[in-house]
């Protein structure tokens, strides 16, 4: 059977069938590299984009990666690349034998993402832009959207745009020109290190960003922030992913104002920084999400 992976709309036929042909060829050279036996992740439903950080991370372990179900597997992981996940009766049922990794992390919506923010920290990002005096941020609540835009408050009520929030306009300029993002990546309740992103102020809510840096946690979050950044992961169930933290230079309060559980590696990562990456995280994948799972997910 040549179509084993299910590929995004957007995919030409042409390019998933050619994806499909380098899956058997990579599996049959894997099932050698691996003393012949086939070790093989199930992403479910979709099938991961290449610059996903776990898609990359199993493909350094030697790893096949599948969204087929049908497929021999080892691991499960719940993955789908969207605000807000539909519920799959086929997560639920493996979810009764073993823990599926992010299966109850359906929701990562601006607001709702708040709502649990706020009752962790106990203060709030999002403002009533009708009350709200000054600027706020202006933000789709569609995860990835990076289209943030400055405002002046308060606006008509009638001038309220739905499907957006409203946000407090966090001051994370360090220095003149350089906007600090903090990205915080989590697995089972561990944060192993954290990138320093360092944006332009015409980049500021985008994807660019002057450089980054790989820190030990501490140089960047307090014992308190570590702490309360787990809890609220553990209150919004995201076993694996990544967290963007902004620190506010007036109050010094720190504020996550996005969450990933399907999180992709920059395309600006220095070789050097993507290896202590992968040494960082595969242990404790192995150990947080995998071994929970040896021995019980379905093989033939």
């Amino acid at each position: 059977m040549l179509m084993i992976n299910k590929y995004a709309k957007w995919v030409p036929y042409h390019k998933a069938i050619y994806k499909n042909i380098l899956y058997h060829i990579r599996k049959a050279r894997l099932y050698y590299k691996n003393g012949k036996q086939h070790k093989t992740v199930l992403f479910y439903p979709e099938f991961p984009k290449s610059r996903s950080a776990m898609y990359n991370t199993f493909r350094e372990m030697d790893y096949n990666v599948t969204n087929n179900p049908d497929e021999e597997h080892e691991f499960l992981i719940a993955w789908e690349d969207t605000t807000s996940r539909k519920e799959y009766e086929y997560l639920n049922e493996k979810n009764k034998l073993f823990p599926v990794p992010n299966i109850d992390c359906r929701e990562i919506g601006k607001t709702y993402i708040d709502i649990a923010f706020r009752e962790v920290f106990d203060y709030s990002l999002i403002i009533d832009p009708t009350t709200h005096k000054g600027k706020a941020l202006k933000k789709t609540e569609i995860n990835g959207g990076h289209d943030g835009t400055v405002i002046n408050c308060p606006i008509r009520p009638e001038e309220i745009e739905e499907n957006y929030s409203y946000q407090i306009l966090i001051d994370n300029e360090v220095k003149k020109g350089h906007f600090q993002d903090i990205r915080v990546p989590i697995v089972k309740g561990e944060i192993p290190f954290v990138f320093e992103k360092m944006r332009p102020l015409d980049g500021r809510f985008g994807t660019g960003f002057h450089y980054m840096i790989m820190k030990e946690v501490h140089e960047m979050l307090s014992e308190a922030e570590v702490h309360n950044i787990i809890a609220y992961c553990d209150k919004i169930k995201l076993d694996i992913g990544k967290l963007d933290v902004l620190r506010d230079q007036a109050n010094g309060r720190i504020y996550i104002v996005d969450v990933n559980n399907t999180p992709c590696l920059s395309r600006r990562v220095p070789k050097d920084m993507y290896s202590r990456y992968m040494k960082e995280m595969i242990p404790l994948i192995k150990e947080k999400l995998m071994k929970p799972q040896e021995g019980k997910v379905w093989k033939r």
